[in-house]
C-alpha cells in the first residue's frame, strides 16, 4: 500500500520484542481449482528503538472492558470489540495482533466480522480468514464519488448484486458457526448459503420495509470452513457482511476498517440498518482510529473536524452505552519538501483535537504519534532495518503494524483493563 530532519528517539532501547506472525494472503482468482491458503513466515523482530508504548490515557475509562472480560470467562457471551478505522485498519494487521493477544488469555470467540468480498479493486488481507475476490457484485461506499446517505450498515459499505448472479466465497481458519447480514428491503432478491461445498439453506430477503436482516448457520466442528454465497439471478441481493463466532465466551474482535474512510462517513449510515447490525455486534469496547486521510483535507476548518468525530463517537455511545471507548490518535505523516522533511501541522492538530474530544466523551486515548516517536518519526520508520513503514511515509509494514498492536496491548495492561485470565479461560486449541 501503501536526510532530512531527525525523528525523536528514546535514549534507553527496549530489549527486542518475540517474533512476530505474519500471515501471508491467498491471492487465487475464482475459479473450480480455488483453494484457501493459510500460510504463516516468522518474521525477524522490529527494530528495538521504534514503536514504544506511550500507555493509554484516563485508562480508568476502560471497567467496562474488564467487566466484559470478566463475564466472558465466567461462562457468559464472547467480548466485543468493534474497530473502524481507515487503511491502517483494514489491513487488519494492529487489530489482528489485538485479536491474537486478547484470545490467546481469555479464548477464541472466533474471527468476527469479515466481507464477503474484497471492498477494494486489491486483495482483502484478513488474519484468519480468505476472503475471494467474488463475481457480480457492486460495491457501494462514501467517498470522492459517492457522498450521498444511504443503508451501509456498520462498516460503511455494501455489496449488491443488482439482480445478476453473483458469487461471494470465504475461507475461514476456526469457526463453528457464522452470523451472515443481508438487506431485507420489498423486492429484494435469495441466496443460497453453502458450506464446505455443500448447500445448506437459502434466505429469501424480501420484506415490507428496509432493515438489516441475519441468519445464523453452524458449520460443524470448530475448525477451518469453507463459505459460499450465491444470489440468485431476476432481483437484487445486499450484503454486508459474515460474523464467525467459535464455542461460547472468548473473545471477538471486529475489524471494520475501509481504506479511505473518514469519521465523518459515519454521519451518513442510515437507521434502521446501521442500529440493527451495532444491537447484534453487542460493542464492549468501541475503537475509533481515524485522522490520517483527514490530515489531507485541507479545505475542512478544523472546528469542523471536531465537531464531525465527537458526533461520530456520541452516535456510537448512544448505540451501545455500556461500551468503553478508546480513541487511537493519527500516525505521524510528514510533508515533503525539497531538501528534507517537515511536520505536517495538520496531523498534529487532528491529534490534538481527537485527544480533546476523547476526554470529553469519556474514551481513554492512545497516542499514536508518541509511540512512533514524535513529529518526523515517521522518516526513521522508513528507514529502519528491517523496514517498519513503507516508502509512502504513510503507511506501516506488517512489522510496525504488529508493533502498535503489542504497543496497545501493553497500555490496556497497565490501564488495568485486561484482568488476569484464569487458568480455566485460557483457550484448548
Amino acid at each position: 500500500m501503501l536526510g532530512a530532519a531527525a525523528a525523536a528517539s528514546c535514549s534507553e532501547p527496549e530489549p527486542p520484542p518475540p517474533p512476530i506472525v505474519e500471515r501471508a494472503p491467498a491471492r487465487q482468482a475464482w475459479g473450480p481449482g480455488w483453494t484457501p491458503r493459510l500460510p504463516e513466515r516468522r518474521a525477524e523482530p522490529a527494530p528495538s528503538l521504534l514503536g514504544r508504548a506511550p500507555g493509554v490515557d484516563r485508562g480508568e475509562v476502560l471497567a467496562p472492558l474488564a467487566r466484559a472480560i470478566e463475564r466472558a470467562t465466567d461462562g457468559g457471551r464472547a467480548v466485543s470489540v468493534v474497530a473502524w478505522g481507515a487503511s491502517h485498519t483494514a489491513c487488519d494487521h494492529w487489530t489482528g495482533a489485538l485479536r491474537e493477544a486478547l484470545q490467546e488469555r481469555y479464548g477464541d470467540g472466533g474471527r468476527g466480522f469479515t466481507f464477503p468480498v474484497w471492498p477494494n479493486d486489491h486483495s482483502y488481507w484478513q488474519f484468519g480468514a480468505t476472503v475471494d475476490q467474488g463475481t457480480g457484485w457492486t460495491r457501494f461506499r462514501l467517498g470522492k464519488d459517492r457522498s450521498v446517505p444511504d443503508h451501509y450498515g456498520i462498516a460503511g459499505i455494501y455489496f449488491s448484486s443488482e439482480g445478476r448472479a453473483a458469487h461471494a466465497r470465504v475461507a475461514i481458519e476456526h469457526a463453528d458457526r457464522v452470523t451472515l447480514h443481508h438487506r431485507v428491503a420489498p423486492g429484494a432478491g435469495r441466496y443460497a448459503v453453502w458450506v464446505d461445498g455443500e448447500e445448506r439453506t437459502t434466505v429469501d430477503t424480501a420484506g415490507p420495509s428496509v432493515d438489516s436482516g441475519s441468519v445464523e448457520v453452524a458449520l460443524g466442528d470448530a475448525g477451518p470452513h469453507e463459505v459460499e454465497l450465491r444470489a440468485e439471478a431476476g432481483a437484487p441481493v445486499v450484503l454486508y457482511g459474515l460474523d464467525f463466532r467459535a464455542g461460547t465466551g472468548g473473545v471477538v474482535v471486529h475489524n471494520l476498517g475501509l481504506a479511505g474512510s473518514r469519521a465523518r462517513y459515519h454521519h451518513k449510515w442510515l437507521d434502521p440498518v446501521h442500529s440493527t447490525q451495532m444491537a447484534a455486534v453487542q460493542p464492549d469496547l468501541l475503537v475509533f482510529a481515524y485522522g490520517g486521510n483527514e490530515a489531507n483535507d485541507f479545505g475542512e476548518p478544523m472546528s469542523r473536524f471536531a465537531g464531525q468525530f465527537e458526533r461520530a463517537i456520541a452516535r456510537a455511545q448512544e448505540l451501545a452505552p455500556d461500551a468503553a471507548c478508546l480513541v487511537m490518535g493519527p500516525p505521524d505523516k510528514p510533508v515533503e519538501r525539497v531538501g528534507g522533511w517537515e511536520p505536517r501541522g495538520r496531523s498534529l492538530a487532528i491529534a490534538r483535537i481527537e485527544e480533546r474530544v476523547a476526554e470529553r466523551r469519556g474514551c481513554a486515548y492512545f497516542d499514536t504519534l508518541a509511540f512512533m516517536g514524535g513529529p518526523l518519526s515517521m522518516v526513521d520508520w522508513v528507514q529502519a532495518s528491517p523496514k517498519m513503514a513503507r516508502d509512502d511515509y504513510v503507511h506501516f509494514t506488517a512489522r510496525g503494524y504488529a508493533r502498535l498492536g503489542e504497543a496497545l496491548v501493553a497500555g490496556l495492561d497497565e490501564a488495568g483493563a485486561l484482568p488476569r485470565p484464569s487458568v480455566s479461560s485460557r483457550p484448548s486449541r
